[in-house]
């Protein structure tokens, strides 16, 4: 026993001290990567410095450089493509969609622009199931800056030691592998052709707060679409879905667009789509299905109950004319998908 906890101890220890050497987020001794943001030309590409960059934090800081924003789009990272191409507006047009969006990230940013003169005249709302799964505090602080709860809360000294989870999530990792690796054999196809991780990381950042990824620009292969998509069915991480609905947050963020529309911005509020083939897939298993529509009765009391605001259900890819090669998962589509519906739900805005 005495061997083992030393063992766990010094591996503990060996962790934390390559944590501090690596120091990816620029907590110790190295220099915030996000320094080196800058206003960006109209083609120019912010390349990411690092995977571990702190998203949340280089929006506000970018939101910071630019004119107040006639459109803002809010959500999670299946709205960072969408740019101001897809809404051909001559409108200044910022997406501020992050990474597993919760309601704090919408008040955080919410309060950001309030802070600046003038507001913006539209706001769209790419809307995921997640955002009712939890009222509690979130685990970015007010400022929206992507900081791990953990961390944010320990010790400047007990930080590194805090970051073990890091070891958990490489754990984590694994075991989604084997998810994509099942995914492969139950479509009944070869593992061969399959060539690098098509979970790609990002690439970085327009000068409209969208984003260009080597995975989800592109056109996939639907073969490759559908096996990337029932790999995150098997993995049972669905955006939400896989949770109950929490009373509170639903409360809040009935509150949320009351203020907005209070502002006299006109609102949008989008179901985002589901590749084709895993939407089809979720329909046929009861848990998923009664969340679904679980979450779309939630949507439609807000539809009742806010006549001033837009709603547009766009669920169902194939109704926006998505084809499951737009798709990168289940959840993830390309710009060309994107643009279709911006088309279909907020037609308005074209000029």
């Amino acid at each position: 026993m005495n061997r083992f906890l030393v063992t766990l101890t010094l591996s503990c220890l060996a962790i934390s001290c390559l944590i501090y050497w690596a120091d990816p987020r620029g907590h110790y001794h190295r220099p915030n990567p996000l320094n080196s943001l800058h206003l960006l030309r109209e083609n120019e590409v912010w390349t990411w410095p690092s995977s571990n960059i702190d998203e949340r934090e280089a929006k506000h800081r970018y939101l910071d450089l630019i004119p107040p924003p006639n459109t803002v789009l809010f959500g999670s990272s299946r709205a960072m493509v969408i740019g101001q191409r897809a809404f051909n507006s001559k409108q200044s047009f910022f997406n501020m969609a992050v990474t597993g969006a919760v309601l704090a990230d919408y008040e955080a940013f919410w309060q950001h622009l309030t802070s600046r003169n003038p507001l913006p005249e539209t706001i769209v709302i790419f809307l995921d199931p997640m955002i009712f799964n939890d009222a509690t505090p979130s685990p970015y602080n007010h400022l929206g800056f992507d900081i791990p709860f953990r961390q944010r809360l320990a010790p400047r000294w007990a930080q590194p030691f805090v970051g073990l989870h890091v070891v958990f999530d490489a754990v984590q990792d694994f075991f989604q592998w084997q998810n994509l690796l099942a995914a492969i054999k139950q479509l009944g196809l070869k593992i061969g052709w399959l060539k690098g991780d098509p979970s790609e990381q990002f690439k970085g950042y327009h000068a409209d707060g969208s984003i260009t990824h080597a995975f989800w620009d592109t056109q996939s292969s639907v073969t490759l679409s559908r096996i990337v998509t029932l790999s995150v069915i098997l993995h049972g991480k669905l955006n939400g879905l896989e949770k109950p609905y929490d009373p509170e947050a639903v409360r809040l963020f009935s509150e949320f667009l009351q203020e907005l529309t209070a502002h006299r911005i006109s609102v949008y509020v989008i179901l985002p789509p589901y590749q084709p083939y895993g939407y089809r897939m979720l329909q046929s298993i009861p848990e998923y299905r009664d969340s679904l529509e679980e979450f779309v009765h939630l949507y439609q009391n807000f539809r009742n109950s806010s006549p001033d605001i837009h709603f547009c259900d766009a669920r169902n890819a194939e109704d926006m004319g998505c084809s499951e090669g737009e798709f990168a998962d289940l959840f993830h589509f390309n710009a060309a998908c994107a643009s279709k519906v911006v088309k279909h739900c907020v037609d308005p805005l074209r000029d």
